[in-house]
């Protein structure tokens, strides 16, 4: 009788470990690139070399605004984001420059294709500035 008893909670011990470490462990946090990223592009002409975008979100779609100085901005197209990776394209001077490249932690890593070549960018996230 008492084996049967030491049996029985062996079995309870044993079924409960396997519970708990099949257990849903709670999901990393999801990136979020919306915000202000400051970029540099030191390869680029003149004028391009460094400035802003802004990435923001509605609902499921994504939105970019590329910011040269504060009186020239001009908004993407073609703005597609999925795990980590970012894509868009808009016309610089005529030209269509397409961007493409990854986010990991706080900064984004990628290049921008146009009719010229190829340059590499980078970008930080800009901290928000609190009043």
């Amino acid at each position: 009788m008492k084996t049967k008893k030491v049996f029985k909670n062996v079995i309870l011990v044993g079924l409960f470990l396997v519970v708990v470490s099949f257990s849903p462990e709670p999901s990393a946090k999801k990136f979020d690139p919306t915000g202000i990223w400051k970029y540099s592009a030191p390869t680029a002409p003149e004028g391009y070399t460094a400035g802003e975008f802004i990435v923001g979100r509605e609902g499921k779609a994504y939105s970019v605004v590329f910011v040269l100085d504060e009186y020239y901005q001009v908004t993407a197209s073609e703005v597609v984001y999925k795990k980590e990776s970012l894509e868009f394209q808009l016309y610089l001077e005529s030209y269509l420059v397409k961007i493409s490249g990854t986010f990991e932690d706080e900064k984004f890593t990628g290049i921008a294709s146009y009719a010229e070549g190829v340059i590499d960018v980078t970008a930080v996230r800009k901290k928000e500035e609190k009043e």
